[in-house]
């Protein structure tokens, strides 16, 4: 039989927390543009803080030639989040975390102490987010009356490039060398980022409710 890929990996051993994070309420009135509008540009601000901290803590983990390689410069979120945030009149600088995204943040600098090489875990489920939120699009713009890139540049970036993008990350994410315990920590962040954006969809519905 033969052994799987590390994205391979990922993608089996994460499925169950994918699919529940998917299934909150929150996922679905996002995706229908149904999310009442300072609803919405409270989500952009939670992703600007969850980035931001990633990002940080990607950048002085790229120490490590492994991290290095896998990144580039188009990864980066925080630049698109805060030019949708000025969009949609916020201040990423007024961004503060609900409980749910502190947690995560304070688990992703935990993890970058310890195991920085697990924190391509946590990467692999934002930028694999694209998947979906570029399909979106059409439907925010449509909601919230946003013309162009004002307000959604993150949702869908790359002008149809993503999937190029997505499979140079592939090959690069499968050609580290990782040993048995370090693969353990990357799909264990992967997990763990799954349910923290289940938890800060839900923080944000019932804010809303």
């Amino acid at each position: 039989m033969t052994e799987q890929t590390l994205m391979e990996n990922l993608k089996s051993t994460t499925r169950a927390d994918h699919d529940s994070a998917e299934g909150h309420d929150f996922q679905r009135l996002l995706f229908s543009g149904q999310l009442p509008y300072e609803t919405f540009c409270d989500y952009v601000g939670q992703l600007f803080v969850l980035h931001k901290a990633l990002e940080d803590e990607l950048k002085e983990a790229s120490k490590d030639e492994r991290v290095s390689k896998v990144l580039g410069d188009w990864q980066y979120q925080e630049g698109f989040l805060d030019k949708d945030l000025t969009a949609l009149g916020r201040k990423s600088a007024d961004c503060k975390p609900l409980p749910a995204t502190a947690r995560i943040v304070e688990s992703i600098r935990a993890t970058s102490k310890k195991h920085p090489i697990a924190l391509l875990g946590y990467h692999y489920v934002l930028l694999g987010s694209k998947h979906g939120a570029r399909m979106i699009c059409p439907n925010l713009k449509k909601s919230y009356n946003l013309e162009g890139h004002n307000g959604t540049l993150y949702f869908d970036p790359y002008e149809g490039k993503f999937m190029q993008f997505w499979g140079e990350f592939k090959d690069a994410m499968n050609a580290n060398h990782l040993n048995e315990a370090e693969t353990a920590e990357i799909l264990d962040a992967a997990k763990r980022m799954f349910r923290a954006m289940g938890e800060i969809g839900e923080g944000l519905h019932a804010n809303a409710a």
